[in-house]
């Protein structure tokens, strides 16, 4: 398969500028949709990173880089790879959840008791309640178990394991990246993931059935995973992103 190294290094240099805090989010944002989705490169391995470095931002605000140390090593870890000639390929897998599970006692139980309130009890305290509970339901964070999440099943991704991630690590050796500072790169202040539950639970409030009819299925997980036949490819810095 074919290596665009053009395209690679525009997006390893989007990521330096971000982590650096040289740039906001909106520049990465520009970088990844300039070849997701778009097929403007013959890399299949482009999409999946963009798709992998879009889930390190707020799409609804401007910010600086923002993440915990676990994160912050992932994306060092997709900066290597973009540096090497390697490939990738999706992983993906389905965990349970509460709303799933919340889900299920509404349309089991809830559904039948809203329908009775409407009629015997008063239409307009049924419908109120209705709307607190789905309200509640998804404006407070999701429950699934740590061990389900990409990055606890995969720790060192996009690579398979530690050995495949160290021979790897000297690629980065040029990009001059900080050292990770929570006080800069971290999560500080009003977390901008509260505001955005609120609103996924104000959005849910007005299509509580559909919300309610998608959260019968499962959590589809994914997360991308360097190809088994790359595994034993030697490490070679190809790329040109310099600092």
């Amino acid at each position: 398969m074919p290596v665009d190294r053009n395209a690679r290094d525009q997006l390893a240099e989007a990521t330096i500028r971000f982590l650096s805090t040289e740039a906001n989010n909106n520049e990465l944002h520009n970088i990844i949709h300039k070849f997701w989705g778009t097929r403007a490169s013959k890399d299949e391995s482009i999409d999946l990173i963009c798709e992998q470095l879009d889930s390190t931002y707020d799409d609804l605000f401007v910010h600086t880089v923002r993440m915990n140390r676990e994160e912050w090593d992932w994306v060092l870890r997709l900066l290597a790879f973009l540096q090497s000639d390697l490939h990738v390929e999706r992983i993906r897998w389905k965990v349970p959840h509460r709303r799933q599970r919340l889900a299920l006692l509404w349309w089991a139980l809830g559904a039948p008791a809203a329908v009775v309130g409407w009629f015997l009890v008063s239409p307009l305290w049924t419908a109120l309640a209705v709307l607190f509970l789905g309200f509640l339901s998804y404006a407070v964070p999701d429950h699934i178990k740590e061990d389900h999440y990409p990055l606890r099943r995969y720790p060192f991704a996009p690579f398979h394991d530690e050995e495949q991630a160290g021979r790897h690590e000297s690629l980065l050796d040029r990009a001059k990246l900080p050292k990770y500072d929570p006080q800069v790169h971290g999560r500080v202040g009003l977390s901008d993931d509260c505001l955005t539950r609120m609103l996924a639970g104000c959005a849910a409030v007005f299509f509580l059935p559909i919300a309610l009819l998608w959260d019968l299925r499962s959590v589809r997980m994914q997360i991308a995973l360097v190809r088994m036949d790359d595994q034993a490819a030697p490490v070679e810095a190809t790329a040109s992103v310099n600092r």
